[in-house]
């Protein structure tokens, strides 16, 4: 097991102690001013572990917070463990830090005589599940808090296929513009809202066009609602750093976020990824959305690391009858592509359900 260290001076040694003891050091940083950090993680970008890490109880862990979440993007599969003695749950660095995937924080009441024999224990054992990493994004240790519930009540947390079910959000983006990224984002809204679900879309889109749906009729925290469904527009979202946040824990069902053209491709400049690229890697449930013609289904190859079968992304090509979609699979298939891709007919109205439309999204 290769292992790389990120610390500031007041921990390294007990964090290096206890990675010799659980594997091989690969890597080794001990950080003494802020300006470092860049440059560090910038060096283990390019080393090869299975595990990162990270000393967020004596650096400044709002600054590591932004180096690890540009890390996970470039390597997700690395294991990363964060170590915080003193934090406690609720604390917004570590929701924040559970918000990435993150869900390996080992964080002791102080740094006692057992401080090192306990993180041999985390590196060596297997990693934490959403399940047991949860009551660092809630306050209420073991439960869920609904903003809904009458006189302060609470709901119990659900677990379903090894998901908590209390907010999901699903993130939709394009291959490329006009492929229906925002049409398939309302269809799946209105599916979803269909079933009795509290649902809310929102635009972290580079070519907003909710504001062209909006009808005056006000729903929460300053969107708009349409047909039963909560829209918030970039507009919107643009005003208030702080409203996204707001919406994640609005006590929805669904959080859907369309995310438009996700990778944009030049001969000068090769590939280039969205502003909201780490939305969708931090997503319960990822849908990357094409057209059927040709030149669309040849925008597919630069997402071929992000749509393998371990990804669980899901394909969908959108407005394709039965024998274009026959031709689309074999395509694909000749590109690379294993996962099994799903068709969505053909429907000028996203809020209208059909037979057909709704097999798609079940």
């Amino acid at each position: 097991m290769l292992i790389a260290v990120i610390s500031e001076k007041k921990l390294f040694d007990e964090l290096v102690s206890a990675a010799k003891a659980a594997g091989q050091v690969v890597f080794e940083r001990c950080v003494e001013s802020q300006e470092e950090l860049g440059e560090v993680f910038n060096e283990v970008k390019r080393i090869s572990c299975d595990i990162l890490v990270l000393d967020f109880y004596s650096l400044p862990a709002e600054r590591v917070f932004r180096e690890v979440r540009a890390y996970r993007l470039l390597k997700a599969a690395t294991r990363i463990v964060v170590v915080a003695p003193g934090f406690k749950p609720g604390n917004s660095i570590m929701r924040n830090v559970f918000a990435l995937g993150i869900y390996d924080i080992y964080a002791p009441e102080n740094i006692s005589d057992g401080f090192v024999d306990g993180l041999v224990g985390v590196l060596s054992g297997q990693p934490k599940t959403i399940q047991e990493a949860w009551r660092w994004y809630s306050e209420i240790s073991g439960r869920e808090f609904s903003p809904e519930g009458q006189n302060g009540s609470q709901k119990e947390k659900v677990v379903y296929r090894d998901r908590i079910i209390g907010t999901v959000v699903i993130a939709v983006a394009g291959t490329d513009r006009g492929v229906g990224c925002t049409h398939t984002s309302v269809s799946l809204a209105s599916f979803l809202s269909g079933r009795k679900n509290r649902v809310a879309v929102v635009e972290l889109n580079c070519n907003p066009v909710f504001l062209v749906l909006d009808n005056n009729e006000q729903g929460r925290l300053g969107s708009f609602r349409l047909k039963g469904i909560d829209f918030y527009s970039n507009e919107l979202l643009q005003r208030d750093d702080k409203l996204f946040g707001e919406i994640l824990q609005a006590g929805y069902n669904f959080v859907i976020l369309d995310l438009g053209q996700l990778k944009y491709c030049s001969n000068e400049s090769g590939v280039r990824v969205s502003d909201y690229y780490d939305e969708m890697l931090r997503a319960d449930v990822q849908v990357l959305v094409s057209g059927g013609a040709l030149w669309q289904v040849r925008n597919l190859v630069p997402y071929m690391p992000d749509v393998e079968p371990s990804s669980g992304w899901y394909l969908l090509f959108n407005f394709i009858d039965d024998n274009m979609f026959c031709n689309i699979r074999s395509i694909i298939k000749n590109y690379g592509f294993t996962n099994s891709p799903f068709a969505n007919p053909f429907c000028p109205d996203p809020f209208e359900m059909k037979e057909d439309r709704e097999k798609v999204f079940s």
